[in-house]
């Protein structure tokens, strides 16, 4: 993948009835950040030497997201390694255009940079850092979480990373397995730095991705959801009850694997088994052990149903 050398991060908040809407100032106590692994090589060997601080460029600034995914698109891609960033309590706030900004965190401390423009973009200074994870079960935990969200379509391409550049699930859900699979395999090479480790992944808020983990027993860990699994599809069944089952191929083509699905009955999908009479619609899917139904009586046609799976696996 082809890196860029400028790291502009955006962070993405969530606000009443929008995925990705306007700024909020409260509970910015985590955040998330890409590196290339050479750049990880060296934050981790100049932590080991300075009690586990997190050095930066030479600008002593760090740009990061609110969620894990934040910074990832097909228009700008900063590295394949994420870093988790604890935020210290009671840290100041300047509501402030990014421009400027990285001369003036040299005059500061413990401080957060709104960037009060477009792109929802926050500047922070490593001594605004309690502390920071690389490769830790819990922090890939978060990153899968993040992904099935996305997955699912919570979040869909209109939903901006910046302000000009619409994001690309298609891209992401061709790299970020492989991505996810490179983190599980370096679990063996997690750290966190820093201090108060203990509460290094709680946070004060709680975003909609977060639905996808649990925190038990002290362990943060992914709770994978169940996928539609359809066993049964009929369309005009009401009219011949051979019909049984004529429409099981197309729905599962479509619904099949995914936790949602927006299926619609029309016979130019399905095929019309009774010309010009009016049919009724049957549907069937499993949810791991859990059976579900949908039945919509005569005329079915032109409908979207929603067939989906709430659950999660145990």
């Amino acid at each position: 993948m082809m890196k860029s050398k400028l790291i502009y991060f955006t962070l993405f908040l969530f606000a009443s009835g929008h995925l990705y809407a306007a700024h909020t100032f409260k509970d910015i106590d985590t955040c998330y950040h890409w590196e290339e692994q050479w750049q990880l090589d060296a934050k981790v060997s100049f932590a080991k030497k300075n009690n586990g601080e997190l050095y930066f460029h030479e600008d002593n600034v760090i740009y990061c997201w609110r969620t894990p995914l934040g910074a990832q698109s097909a228009w700008e891609d900063h590295g394949d390694v994420l870093i988790r960033i604890k935020l210290k309590d009671n840290k100041k706030i300047i509501h402030m255009q990014r421009q400027g900004t990285i001369t003036k965190t040299k005059s500061y401390g413990d401080i957060i940079y709104s960037n009060d423009n477009a792109w929802q973009e926050y500047t922070i200074t490593p001594a605004a850092v309690e502390s920071w994870s690389v490769f830790h079960p819990g922090m890939i935990e978060e990153l899968k979480a993040d992904f099935q969200f996305h997955k699912d379509g919570k979040a869909s391409d209109d939903d901006v990373f910046y302000a000009f550049q619409h994001y690309s699930l298609r891209w992401l859900k061709s790299m970020m397995p492989t991505i996810i699979n490179y983190h599980e395999k370096n679990i063996g090479k997690a750290e966190i730095f820093g201090e108060n480790k203990e509460n290094h992944f709680v946070t004060s808020f709680k975003l909609p991705w977060q639905e996808y983990v649990s925190f038990e027993h002290g362990t943060l860990e992914y709770k994978e959801p169940h996928l539609i699994k359809i066993i049964s599809s009929s369309f005009g069944m009401n009219v011949d009850t051979s019909f049984k089952d004529n429409a099981l191929s197309n729905t599962t083509k479509y619904c099949d694997g995914k936790r949602e699905c927006d299926y619609k009955v029309h016979s130019k999908f399905i095929g019309d088994p009774a010309p010009d009479q009016e049919k009724s619609f049957k549907v069937e899917w499993m949810c791991g052990d859990e059976l579900h139904e949908e039945e919509i009586i005569a005329p079915a046609t032109n409908i979207v149903i929603k067939i989906k799976c709430e659950s999660f696996k145990v």
